[in-house]
């Protein structure tokens, strides 16, 4: 019940072999073949299909010209995860999607379009969208996200994690603008920068907009280069976040000075998670500087010092052991004293962030190997 297909040109043979064994195909992987091919393939095919992935690696060129969009999936009434690179358009014009799905069913979605640097990744816990470069300008009111077929506005309700990725400066998107996500729960946010003042209108839509989220519970920061107001203005629109994960080891120290001196930010925080990649804090006396910093957060915001602030669980992803005793020790008299939980975990992920580090991440993506893998190739 499982057909892989990889490196394949476009012969009958193919069109027969997909529509004799699709009744009873429970996952199909194709790997390179044209979507010219798959767009003749009729809809009713795949009735007992679960899993979908489409990849075409970056590096080859397999453009979908004819404009006529991949049908086959649309009916297949146990189709629940899909992956693609596929779905949005290859060319400049804004034909409809590449592939038509049955979006109400789906539990998980990933698209990776190595052309445009496109990404969307749903689940009913999951949502993703990577912008690329090729937007008009520095235009960020219209972005490359194109919804699925529907109503001209949608109303995810089902995605309580949103995850927003930018290629360089943290801006407001045009997908804003189609879509909106009351139920968000989980916030994601990664860019090179933020740079407010380079978009004034668009960082005041940007923040306006994060503050409709007004459920977020776990706030999530991947951004190298952002100032101290910028941060302070990210931490304003989620008051009810308990949970902080920071990615860049170069903002702890001024997130820890900030909400040391700010306790009406994040005003019920509970849980830092602090993720390490390869290089980590390798000098002493920046760690040295950082451990203070963190001390006296811990020390304003643990017991009763803050008023609904309190402190309870840290946890550290690194791959470096010798952080591991740095930390503990840093610590050690909060975990005695107050009871605060402190975990490491150890990484095996890569350096850099990726998409099959998000599904890591994600525990609803647990089973879904065949889409890891066709991630990894992408991403090769």
């Amino acid at each position: 019940n499982h057909l892989v297909l990889r490196d394949l040109a476009t012969p009958p043979s193919l069109l027969n072999l997909l529509c004799s064994t699709g009744d009873t195909l429970t996952r199909l992987i194709l790997h390179l073949t044209p979507l010219s091919l798959l767009a003749s393939l009729p809809p009713g095919q795949f009735h007992a299909l679960q899993s979908l992935v489409y990849c075409r690696p970056s590096g080859r060129n397999w453009r979908h010209t004819s404009g006529e969009p991949v049908v086959a999936f649309q009916d297949a009434p146990s189709l629940r995860r899909v992956a693609l690179d596929a779905t949005f358009p290859f060319t400049s014009g804004r034909n409809a999607p590449s592939f038509v799905l049955p979006w109400n069913q789906l539990t998980h979605f990933l698209d990776f379009d190595a052309v445009s640097e496109s990404t969307l990744l749903f689940t009913p816990h999951f949502l993703s969208q990577t912008w690329g470069d090729d937007m008009n300008g520095n235009d960020f009111s219209h972005g490359v996200w194109e919804r699925p077929p529907g109503p001209d506005f949608m109303v995810m309700n089902s995605v309580t994690t949103l995850a927003l990725g930018f290629p360089s400066s943290m801006a407001y998107t045009g997908m804003f603008d189609k879509v909106d996500f009351p139920s968000v729960r989980a916030l994601r946010l990664r860019a090179e920068e933020a740079c407010w003042q380079r978009y004034g209108e668009s960082q005041s839509r940007f923040l306006t907009k994060l503050q409709t989220f007004k459920k977020v519970e776990f706030l999530s920061l991947w951004v190298p280069r952002i100032d101290n107001g910028e941060l302070e203005s990210l931490f304003e629109t989620a008051p009810r976040a308990h949970t902080l994960h920071l990615f860049t080891h170069g903002l702890y120290t001024r997130v820890f000075q900030i909400l040391e001196a700010k306790p009406e930010l994040l005003p019920h925080l509970h849980t830092l998670v602090l993720d390490y990649n390869e290089s980590g804090v390798r000098d002493s006396i920046e760690f040295t500087y950082l451990a203070n910093s963190f001390r006296r957060l811990l020390e304003a915001r643990t017991s009763n010092a803050h008023p609904t602030s309190c402190i309870r669980r840290i946890v550290v992803w690194s791959r470096d052991r010798a952080l591991e005793r740095e930390f503990e020790g840093v610590i050690r008299r909060f975990v005695e004293s107050d009871g605060i939980v402190f975990g490491w975990r150890l990484s095996e992920r890569r350096e850099n962030m990726s998409e099959a580090m998000w599904m890591e991440m994600d525990p609803t993506s647990n089973g879904w190997e065949e889409a890891r893998v066709t991630l990894d190739l992408i991403e090769a």
